[in-house]
């Protein structure tokens, strides 16, 4: 039975060579006769049921081999049992707190892990639930549908090119990545996620993006926001990477960082670290981002083409030139 048991793991492993163990990854079945789907990663474990799609933790339990405790809100909730993993099918118990009987789980596997946690597959029942209403819109010359959900604001651009298919893949894809980051928020005690990407506005031949996510609590000592922009190419809907028009590789050298701070305000002696962040007809503006305790102190400074001319790559030469020219 122990070499049955050998090759049945081997087997497994196998198949899923990018796991670490043959449990990780994520899984669709039942807890009795409730369906669920569970994910099981090195770091972050967890399943929700399908009725409700709230997320509920697994730690594994110390001491106790093949064995998770769940818990909700701090209150422990239940416990798993595993008894069997192969490549497609994992069986267990599930004991729920303060109870000596059980009930089946039985699970057939939905995918392996992709980059180390589950993939879109397992947040599918998730994300058929958030059910958006749509609107239209147009920033410049471009066509937008845009998307409002529970989970905040989105957009599509209309079109069939291949740089418009390139950014709504890219769209696509950070709302897959939103509905992990709101699942990982609840399931550590969060009050809700909301995450808003919005097309601000169209400068030479880019589009430029704003990223939001309001105050929320996400677990940890403190609360998160951020404030963010992407920028797109539309001649070939490429991300561009602001800091490509610095020279010296994007760094801020103590010459620049002296030129930026002068137009700065002080908060309490610290220095923040600065990210080049986007353009405008005018100048670059450049983020300043304080410790979190000091976080009110952030703040963007535009620096104008003019003042930058000497830090410029020759990139960031060409665009300082589209740009004058379009404003004028």
């Amino acid at each position: 039975m122990k070499q049955i048991a050998a090759l049945a793991l081997l087997a497994a492993s196998a198949a899923h060579a990018g796991d670490a163990l043959p449990i990780h990854g994520a899984w669709t079945g039942k807890i009795g006769n409730s369906g669920i789907n569970a994910c099981f990663t090195d770091s972050d474990s967890h399943y929700f049921y399908l009725k409700h799609l709230h997320g509920i933790p697994l730690e594994k339990a110390e001491g106790e081999a093949d064995s998770w405790n769940e818990e909700v809100q701090g209150k422990a909730t239940g416990k798993w049992k595993i008894t069997s993993v192969t490549a497609t099918q994992l069986t267990g118990e599930w004991i729920g707190a303060g109870n000596d009987k059980g009930m089946p789980i039985q699970l057939s596997r939905l995918s392996a892990l992709a980059g180390g946690d589950c993939g879109p597959d397992f947040y599918a029942p998730i994300a058929a639930a958030n059910k958006p209403r749509y609107s239209n819109g147009q920033i410049g010359k471009l066509a937008l549908r845009i998307s409002h959900s529970p989970l905040g604001e989105s957009f599509n651009l209309v079109g069939s090119s291949e740089p418009l298919r390139k950014i709504n893949d890219y769209v696509a894809h950070w709302e897959e990545e939103r509905i992990t980051q709101a699942n990982f928020c609840e399931r550590n005690g969060g009050g809700g996620w909301q995450d808003n990407l919005t097309a601000g506005k169209v400068l030479a031949n880019y589009l430029l993006v704003n990223v939001d996510a309001p105050d929320v609590y996400c677990g940890g000592p403190h609360t998160t926001s951020s404030h963010s922009t992407l920028i797109f190419d539309l001649a070939t809907g490429e991300t561009v990477e602001p800091s490509s028009w610095l020279a010296e590789s994007g760094e801020i050298e103590e010459p620049l960082r002296k030129l930026i701070m002068k137009k700065a305000n002080v908060c309490d002696r610290l220095e923040p670290s600065i990210i080049p962040s986007s353009p405008s007809a005018t100048g670059l503006s450049f983020d300043l981002d304080y410790p979190h305790f000091h976080r009110d102190c952030n703040e963007t400074i535009e620096i104008s083409y003019a003042k930058l001319a000497p830090f410029l790559s020759q990139e960031g030469k060409e665009l300082a030139q589209r740009v004058r020219l379009l404003s004028k």
